[in-house]
């Protein structure tokens, strides 16, 4: 099973989401968009696990959370990650909870700690993927996320661990176990 840790997104948010985003979607329907029922948060990819050790796994998670208060989630901008080519993501504020569940857990589970944590943790919901750009097309696009106004906030008083399953066009995700935040 390969599994990862999340945060799911509230069907108000994606609902404000669909909203903001239709125009750009309109806009770029060349763009691989992320279907809504995809739409989360990563803490971290706990990889590839048995089911025979899926009682440890949920186990060390709750060790991992038990005194982490729920929090709040507010969106900061649209933008655009850069790799072989772009993801559209709606980045949130830096989040010290989160932050401690991601670093608690990768202690945990990952082999490669410095390759997992080298990079700093930004929550984020991907919106889109698409190969890299001409340069003039890149710099439109990046005008056009600035412009992006979304006043999104909500509150995390759960997380998930989800189930990747491959599919040939868009992978599913199945919520495995739901880890409840307690004041």
């Amino acid at each position: 099973m390969r599994l990862f840790l999340a945060v799911a997104i509230p069907d108000d948010v994606t609902s404000q989401m669909n909203e903001t985003y239709a125009k750009l979607k309109q806009d770029y329907p060349e763009f691989s968009w992320v279907p809504e029922k995809n739409y989360h948060i990563t803490i971290s990819f706990l990889g590839e696990r048995s089911e025979d050790k899926m009682p440890y796994v949920v186990e060390a998670i709750e060790r991992s959370t038990f005194d982490i208060k729920p929090t709040i989630l507010f969106a900061l901008d649209t933008g655009m990650f850069v790799y072989p080519g772009i993801t559209l993501r709606l980045a949130f504020n830096r989040n010290k909870d989160l932050e401690q569940i991601r670093e608690r857990t990768v202690d945990l589970f990952s082999m490669e700690r410095e390759n997992d944590m080298k990079n700093k943790y930004m929550p984020h919901i991907t919106l889109a993927r698409y190969k890299l750009p001409s340069k003039q097309q890149y710099f439109h696009l990046k005008k056009k996320l600035e412009r992006i106004k979304a006043p999104i906030e909500f509150p995390v008083n759960k997380i998930h661990l989800y189930q990747s399953i491959t599919k040939p066009t868009n992978p599913e995700y199945e919520i495995i176990h739901t880890f409840e935040l307690v004041e």
